[in-house]
């Protein structure tokens, strides 16, 4: 199963992700030492968890190798049992 994350969307994606997390790093320090309503910042702090969810899905679901010397991308799967070949 390949999800739709191309080689082009890879780096806005993970910039997506790095910036969330970066959020998350100066966020959660604040609200647990602060004692700050979070009800202002629910809907913030669920997108920035759905996000992180579907990275989870994302990366265990696609495609990981390293480029051969032809510059083709090896696959490999995530889970070996799933991707024996037949025959």
């Amino acid at each position: 199963m390949d999800l739709p994350l191309s080689r082009a969307s890879r780096p806005w994606w993970d910039l997506l992700v790095v910036l969330l997390v970066i959020y998350s790093a100066f966020s959660l320090p604040v609200v647990l030492c602060f004692d700050v309503d979070t009800s202002a910042t629910a809907g913030w702090d669920l997108f920035v968890d759905v996000v992180f969810y579907c990275d989870v899905v994302i990366y265990f679901f696609t495609a990981y190798g390293s480029e051969t010397r032809d510059g083709n991308c090896g696959r490999v799967h995530p889970l070996p049992a799933l991707s024996r070949e037949k025959g």
